[in-house]
């Protein structure tokens, strides 16, 4: 727990200045609709950026070789063993013990459901997951060019 999600945690709000629809508010531990929508469509944002770049440039941005790198497009030997490998892994511990393997996963995340879980709170952030990426493609078709 970094230290702005403990000031979270214990006043129950976001420090003076820190605002919410904002993917700083979700990594203060704010898990409201405006924090979290805004926290999925940055991670998605990145991704895209990552894959555009390794797409046009061969190399990768930021990601590591391994599973993210495979997730933003590359398939070098490395990424391509791993690719997946880790959610694997970790679904598989999952349903064998009942818990996350790790302690930076939560309950009420895309990465508890992709692990296994469909608990409600799992089950809810996939599904606001989705409802976000169904409407940003929305505002992508209207504001592309009509074809007469």
């Amino acid at each position: 727990m970094n230290k702005g999600q403990q000031y979270f945690k214990e006043h129950g709000s976001l420090p003076a200045g820190i605002k919410h629809r904002t993917c700083t508010g979700y990594q203060y531990g704010c898990r409201c609709d405006l924090c979290t929508n805004a926290a999925i469509s940055a991670s998605a944002n990145s991704l895209k950026k990552q894959k555009e770049h390794f797409k046009e440039h061969g190399v990768l941005l930021s990601f590591n070789h391994g599973v993210s790198g495979y997730a933003a497009g590359c398939r070098c030997d490395v990424c391509a063993k791993s690719g997946g490998a880790g959610v694997k892994l970790a679904k598989e511990y999952f349903l064998k013990h009942g818990e996350f393997k790790s302690s930076s996963t939560k309950h009420g995340s895309e990465t508890g459901y992709r692990y296994g879980c469909r608990c409600d709170k799992c089950v809810d952030a996939i599904r606001r997951r989705d409802q976000c990426l169904r409407k940003s493609k929305k505002q992508l078709v209207k504001m592309l060019p009509k074809i007469k």
